[in-house]
Order: C-alpha cells, then sequence, then structure tokens
C-alpha cells in the first residue's frame, strides 16, 4: 500500500512553490519589490504607446513596468504588465 503524504507539507510544498514563483515574476530594486497588479496579453497588431493610452499611463510609466520591453519586437501572446505597485520592505 502506498504511504500518503500529510496534507500538512503538500500545502507547505504548494505555499512555497508559489511564493517562488511570484519573487520570480516581480523585480527588486533598493528595497521595494514590484508588483504587477494587471497585466494585458498583445495581440496581432499591437504597439506599446497603444497598449499604454489604452490603460492610462505615460509612456514612461508604461516603460517603468515593463523595463525590457522591445516595443519594437512585440510578440503575440507576450504579457506586459499595465498596473503595478512598489511596496518597500
Amino acid at each position: 500500500m502506498a504511504k500518503i503524504t500529510s496534507h500538512k507539507y503538500t500545502v507547505f510544498f504548494n505555499l512555497v512553490s508559489i511564493l517562488f514563483f511570484v519573487l520570480m515574476v516581480t523585480r527588486v530594486e533598493s528595497g521595494k519589490l514590484f508588483l504587477c497588479l494587471q497585466d494585458v496579453q498583445v495581440n496581432k497588431g499591437d504597439i506599446c504607446y497603444a497598449i499604454a493610452q489604452q490603460y492610462g499611463l505615460t509612456l514612461d510609466t508604461f516603460y517603468s513596468y515593463n523595463p525590457n520591453v522591445n516595443c519594437d519586437d512585440l510578440s503575440i501572446g507576450q504579457y506586459l504588465c499595465v498596473d503595478g505597485v512598489w511596496v518597500d520592505f
């Protein structure tokens, strides 16, 4: 008969996995952690300027949310952050 793993260990493992994922998709800069609160998926024909305008963002804010984005080479299906917060830690 197979041994059943404790529910507590399963919950702990899942929480650690979720925390690891969250930390992977956030940025840390000088004591601050950036959390993206809303993202959008790039569709055919989308450009950064139009996405920023659609969500009421200036281009500077859009770029601060997406520092590694190459607006000349967006990929269909790529996710871009359109709302986020910096959290002190």
